[in-house]
């Protein structure tokens, strides 16, 4: 009866408010390790629970569809191979993109959020030591395209609701994405607060992996045109990929963040600004 008693008097509104918060989903992918390449990306989509359902039914439906267990761009934008059923040996890049556009319009079609956050790492290495220290002092572009795609991220949620991470159990990438996950909530409190909890996942399992996966593989290959000029034979999947869908037909909204050295200024004017601001306000 003393535990009752105790629950009766727990004050409702903030029992409410626990109610009424909402945790989103974001499934993650990177692409690129800074010691070796000289472009990393952050990205993934952002879904909650009713919407994810429908989307896990269709992408299933599509890979059954092509006789895949996974989309893993990596296979599928192999022109000379067979993947599966329909993405043939000797097909033009046209004829692969058209076979891929149906995975794309399923995650504009049911995912809310989509983040591309892409780092010239080139860029980053080049900035003086004092942008780095208002960018955090790291020596680790990947950790910034982390911060800043998280920064953003959060921007596009309402404050009470949350963020759970999920991301594939890759072993070359896990152990940095914890680091950067417990890192990122030392520095930065309205990160902290957003992310609550971070989880690792076989993404054969998890098809909004694989659509993370697919938007970390077009990310990277616009930022090599974007930053280095490099030509992008994927250019007509990404472009249809990113384009926000109208209302009637999906509730997605693109957030895409390329960062370049002029970028990395840009952001540490932005923040050194803001850190004063507040400073000021005290």
């Amino acid at each position: 009866m003393a535990a009752f008693a105790f629950l009766r008097s727990l004050e409702r509104a903030p029992l409410m408010a626990f109610v009424n918060r909402h945790v989103h989903q974001f499934f993650c992918d990177e692409s690129g390790k800074h010691l070796q390449d000289p472009l990393t990306t952050f990205c993934g989509v952002l879904v909650s629970e009713p919407r994810l359902r429908s989307f896990d039914d269709e992408w299933r439906s599509l890979l059954l569809s092509y006789d895949l267990d996974a989309l893993h761009m990596k296979e599928a934008s192999r022109l000379q191979e067979s993947v599966g059923s329909r993405l043939l040996k000797g097909q033009t890049v046209d004829e692969r993109t058209d076979l891929l556009i149906p995975f794309a319009d399923c995650i504009n079609h049911h995912l809310e959020r989509g983040l591309l956050t892409a780092v010239d790492v080139r860029g980053y290495n080049s900035l003086k030591w004092s942008v780095k220290q208002v960018l955090g002092g790291s020596n680790d572009p990947y950790f910034l395209s982390f911060i800043v795609g998280m920064l953003e991220l959060i921007k596009h949620i309402p404050d009470d609701d949350r963020i759970a991470l999920i991301s594939d159990d890759d072993i070359d990438t896990a152990w940095d994405l914890y680091l950067h996950y417990r890192a990122i909530g030392k520095a930065y409190w309205e990160v902290q607060k957003a992310m609550v909890s971070l989880a690792f996942a076989n993404d054969r399992l998890f098809p909004a992996l694989q659509a993370a996966d697919m938007i970390a593989f077009l990310t990277r290959h616009a930022a090599e045109e974007q930053f280095y000029k490099k030509p992008n034979m994927w250019n007509r999947l990404f472009e249809h990929l990113i384009t926000d869908p109208p209302p009637s037909v999906g509730l997605m909204k693109w957030l895409y963040c390329p960062i370049d050295e002029a970028g990395f200024v840009k952001i540490a004017i932005e923040w050194d600004t803001e850190a004063h601001n507040t400073e000021g306000h005290k």
